[in-house]
């Protein structure tokens, strides 16, 4: 970016071929048109581009060819999303929610494994019933039940089930894991559980991952060999394999608020070490042609060779393809372009699965590569270290800094807090797991040689050790996680406001001052009108928890809490408030034991009164009953509630119920009996009353 404002677009033609592309690609997810229509937009676009390509353009008017590649490059994207959308495939997935059929699938990947349940993705092939079969396309999440007969699954292993097939709508918890919103993201929006005789094996069609299965279950196998700590072979499973169900909840927070969550993820960092240990290894052969091909195979067959065993993730697949077009540079003997590179590698993904563009996974992926690209050179030229020790420190924190500072924006979009010691971790953490990456793998190749073997097993634990200590320390510092949250507008104005620095500095466009005091302002405008809102807020919420009744009301700023006393020190239970606190901005939580709700006095916290089983606050009025009381305690403010939830074993009086507090909706809490869930959904439902049950449907969220 130091040659003229032009220069890097100029020596990057598939970032011209690409942008335009995403942007059609977006605004197809957004904007429904019929596959015709899309048709006839890109046939358009591409009898323009061929018209002006042909033609002799003056020089003065040569960005005419360019803006009418960029318009066939946006229909392209547009038709090829519409074409590959699940909805216009007339042989998609539908519920069949009474399982009258069989459904034939095929897993793909096996996410979950235990001795009686197998979580997996699938992609359907066909229903097959009495009359025959018809073909299904579209993926689907498995939840199979095991005994000790049944045979242990693997990608590419087909089955025929009989199990109900629902959509996946569960509502996720405020700041939970949106389960929907992930599987839809992957192009999947159906689930099944299916129970442990309903479901037979009836083949085996190997995968292309799966040719790499077999290596990978070898490689898991010799890391549990090793003589380390369960939390260590967790580690190193991550780095090298990208397994990481083997690492638990406490460790996965210690990355996250330490801001290295992302070394647990296969990436560019694993494969550009290979990719670099290859290259000095092979370098000395020369820039021959002969030695230019044979050392372009070897690394491009290690490099595949790796990615397959690793799992085959976005992350992993961005950055082979990235190094691909470097050895294929180098074996043509050119030079190699980063912005080039990473712009083929997003066009060629995209084109494999376009869903890719809504996955965090892969949008985090390429901003850290693209601010490595943009910034590390810069942010050198800030410093000439005095010597090597110094020089390694600073190209590291330049390393982190560019990368953190693409990423940040989408993280704070994404998980709403942001990681404050993230620089001092990652130069910690980081610098010890690219050690345990390169140990790993020595240790794999050498690792059965007397002396040699041990030593490498013993540098790897102290690695190891280091990671997971230094990210546990940095996590736990104060103000080491702090809630910063960004909606979609702000995320933009945030990232055109980096560009627009960017450029100023790089290009010395200083007349771009007055747009980013625009967008800065922009950006204020929209986090006061957030703060504003969040004061105003009034909601009521019953948290997807099916150990007891997890509950919360808020006003403003003000979160109370209802728990069992069985679940209200569980660690679960807080961690879910505390997701839902940070996601809204709350302040601290004020808890309440189960007694409160039906003490004989009524009490104020915060800006919610409670007591004889009511909640209410300026915006919402909630009882909570339970069986065997439905309504024998009853106020003047308790008629036309907003909510009444329904807690506890035995049966409910649903007619007493709605005479004596009318309520707009009817929740059925995860401790309430089966026959008693059927009965009162059945009546809502001849009533036209909304009932929501937590167990079947997920958390209950109300606001005003």
């Amino acid at each position: 970016m130091t040659n003229g404002p032009w220069s890097d677009v100029v020596r990057a033609p598939g970032l011209r071929a690409v942008l335009p592309f995403i942007g059609g690609l977006v605004v197809a997810r957004s904007c429904v048109l019929g596959a015709l229509t899309a048709w006839a937009c890109c046939a358009g676009a591409f009898m323009v581009y061929a018209v002006v390509a042909r033609s002799r353009v003056k020089y003065e008017w040569r960005w005419v060819t360019g803006v009418a590649f960029f318009l066939f490059s946006f229909s392209f994207g547009f038709l090829f999303q519409t074409v590959r959308a699940p909805s216009n495939d007339p042989h998609r997935m539908v519920v069949d929610a009474d399982h009258r059929r069989a459904l034939l699938v095929e897993v793909s990947e096996v996410t979950g494994l235990s001795p009686r349940v197998v979580r997996c993705r699938a992609d359907a092939l066909g229903w097959i019933d009495s009359t025959g079969s018809a073909v299904a396309h579209g993926g689907v999440l498995l939840m199979i039940r095991r005994d000790s007969l049944s045979v242990a699954l693997v990608a590419g292993d087909r089955l025929v089930l009989r199990a109900p097939v629902n959509e996946i709508d569960r509502v996720a918890d405020p700041g939970g894991f949106d389960r929907a919103q992930w599987a839809a993201s992957q192009g999947i929006f159906h689930e099944a559980f299916v129970e442990s005789g309903n479901w037979l094996m009836v083949g085996h069609e190997p995968p292309l991952a799966g040719l790499f299965s077999e290596w990978r279950g070898n490689v898991s196998g010799w890391f549990d060999a090793l003589d380390l700590a369960p939390a260590e072979k967790g580690l190193v499973k991550a780095l090298v394999l990208g397994v990481r169900n083997d690492i638990d909840m406490e460790q996965r927070d210690a990355f996250a608020r330490s801001g290295t969550m992302h070394v647990l993820a296969v990436s560019g960092m694993h494969v550009g070490l290979i990719y670099w240990i290859l290259m000095q290894l092979m370098g000395w052969w020369g820039k021959k042609l002969w030695a230019r091909i044979v050392r372009g195979v070897l690394i491009l067959a290690s490099l595949w060779a790796f990615a397959g065993v690793a799992g085959g993730s976005p992350s992993i697949m961005r950055a082979a393809l990235m190094f691909t077009v470097f050895t294929g540079a180098d074996m043509c003997g050119r030079a190699n372009e980063p912005l080039n590179s990473l712009s083929v590698a997003a066009f060629v993904l995209l084109l494999w699965d376009p869903s890719m563009i809504v996955q965090l996974s892969f949008l985090l992926s390429f901003m850290a590569v693209l601010g490595i690209i943009l910034f590390y050179k810069p942010f050198m030229r800030l410093w000439s270290p005095p010597n090597v020790v110094l020089h390694f420190v600073w190209s590291a924190a330049c390393v982190t800094m560019a990368a953190q500072l693409m990423t940040t924006p989408l993280s704070l979009w994404a998980f709403g807090a942001f990681p404050t010691w993230f620089l001092p971790a990652n130069l910690i953490v980081v610098t010890a797991s690219t050690g345990a990456v390169i140990v790993g793998i020595a240790a794999l190749a050498f690792g059965w040689v007397p002396w040699i073997g041990g030593a490498l097993k013993w540098v790897l634990s102290k690695l190891l050790w280091i990671m997971g200590e230094g990210a546990q320390w940095f996590g736990e510092l104060p103000g080491s996680y702090p809630a910063v949250r960004m909606d979609t507008m702000q995320c933009v104005l945030t990232y055109g406001s980096i560009l627009i620095l960017a450029a100023m500095i790089a290009w010395r466009w200083w007349r771009l001052k007055w747009l980013l005091a625009f967008s800065v302002s922009v950006l204020f405008v929209t986090w006061h009108n957030r703060l504003h809102s969040t004061m105003e807020r009034s909601a009521f919420v019953v948290y997807d928890y099916r150990d007891g009744i997890l509950a919360g009301m808020v006003r403003g700023k003000d979160l109370v809490v209802l728990a069992d006393s069985v679940n209200a020190n569980d660690s679960y239970a807080r961690r879910r408030i505390d997701a839902h606190a940070r996601k809204w901005g709350l302040g601290p939580t004020l808890e309440l034991a189960q007694s409160v709700m039906h003490e004989p006095r009524t009490t104020s916290t915060g800006n919610t009164v409670h007591g004889h089983g009511f909640w209410a606050n300026d915006g919402l009025r909630v009882r909570f009953c339970r069986s065997g009381n439905d309504a024998r305690e009853r106020s003047n403010n308790s008629l036309g509630l907003d909510a009444v939830v329904l807690q506890g074993p035995g049966r409910f009086n649903i007619d007493a119920i709605a005479l004596a507090h009318h309520p707009l909706h009817v929740v059925l809490s995860p401790d309430m009996e089966l026959n008693s869930r059927r009965y009162v959904r059945r009546w809502c439902e001849e009533r036209s009353v909304h009932c929501h049950d937590v167990r079947r449907q997920g958390a209950f969220i109300l606001e005003r």
